[in-house]
């Protein structure tokens, strides 16, 4: 009896090898995904709003169906509820906002106690250094009124050390501006030294004109001479 059974491929072998995909598949991917990047940097302002109204339509849909089932017209329902979601973040701002600044202003008159007395501060727009408590609280006053989203991101130094390096990034007006606080400590704890190192130099020149108009302002309500 003849075996009419299809033949088994043997199992040794070898399934054929796909073929390497070309260079130039490789560069016209890494090149559309460049594009893109930017293209959505570049479109972020467009972009933005239409996000913000999809999060918005996507939390206010449920309220405007629960006052259409209620017998409230759907254009009456979504008018109410554009109006709760524009009152709720007013609140947000009128609430959050003083408190956020008033916790700021706390926060820069209590960092003084952190040095001492005779510390010296080496500014990154003055060529001379100014020496003592009462002037450091004056620079870091007018300093929290110049920078807008100012953010440590990485602290570089021994536990226990007396030195330390504070890495910051920060906003001036619609710059970026990149610095390090340079620390030296005293035994006590107390900071005795303080350097900052500022670039890019487009933003920092920004900072020292900005700086000057707040530096003044703050000396003459402490009765400092500059």
């Amino acid at each position: 009896m003849t075996d009419t059974r299809p033949p088994v491929p043997a199992e040794d072998a070898a399934a054929p090898a796909r073929p390497p995909m070309p260079l130039r598949h490789y560069l016209w991917g890494v090149g559309a995904a460049l594009v893109i990047f930017f293209a959505l940097r570049w479109l972020n302002s467009v972009i933005t709003p239409f996000l913000v109204g999809a999060i918005l339509a996507y939390l206010g849909t449920p309220l405007v169906d629960f006052a259409e089932r209620r017998k409230v017209p759907r254009a009456i329902g979504t008018t109410i509820v554009v109006l709760l979601f524009g009152l709720v973040l007013i609140a947000i701002f009128v609430v959050l906002i003083p408190l956020v600044q008033s916790e700021v202003a706390r926060a820069a008159k209590r960092l003084p106690a952190l040095f001492a007395e005779d510390v010296v501060f080496r500014s990154p727009i003055a060529h001379k250094p100014y020496q003592g408590r009462d002037a450091v609280g004056v620079i870091l006053r007018a300093v929290s009124r110049v920078f807008a989203d100012l953010t440590y991101v990485r602290e570089i130094g021994a536990e226990g050390a007396a030195d330390h390096a504070l890495v910051f990034t920060a906003k001036v007006g619609d710059l970026d501006i990149n610095g390090c606080d340079f620390l030296h400590t005293r035994p006590d704890g107390l900071i005795d030294e303080f350097t900052v190192m500022l670039r890019p130099l487009k933003a920092v020149n920004a900072f020292a004109e900005r700086m000057s108009e707040e530096f003044a302002n703050e000396m003459q309500k402490s009765g400092l001479s500059g």
